[in-house]
């Protein structure tokens, strides 16, 4: 792991603590697991993860049509808000970008972790 990627695992760490699931890196070929809980890591099989790097890939693809939708500056990062689970998604090129999901509870903002996760990408 990288000084960079090992910055990210330590921000996200000090940010959301022990809520953080997991963080992961990916580019057109591959998904780089930085950091996954351990309870996170018995909920997914190795082609679930397979399944979502791919997932990361297509949605990284789609950007420029919604960039080209609202006309407007490049889409940095995508927020998966749900229930008990928040999931980010930074889109470094087409096929290059980084995935965050912390527990959810209404204490952390997940607009302010995207800005500190977008000063240090």
């Amino acid at each position: 792991m990288g000084t960079k990627q090992k910055d990210l695992v330590d921000l996200l760490k000090d940010e959301v603590g022990d809520r953080l699931r997991a963080v992961g890196e990916y580019d057109k070929d591959d998904y780089y697991v930085l950091y996954i809980r351990e309870d996170v890591a018995e909920e997914f099989t190795q082609e679930d993860i397979g399944e979502i790097h791919h997932e990361m890939v297509l949605k990284g693809l789609g950007n420029q049509h919604i960039e080209s939708l609202f006309d407007d500056e490049p889409l940095e990062c995508s927020i998966y808000q749900f229930k008990s689970i928040a999931r980010l998604h930074f889109v470094k090129e087409d096929y290059l970008g980084y995935y965050v999901s912390f527990d959810y509870d209404g204490n952390v903002n997940p607009s302010k972790i995207v800005d500190e996760c977008k000063e240090l990408l």
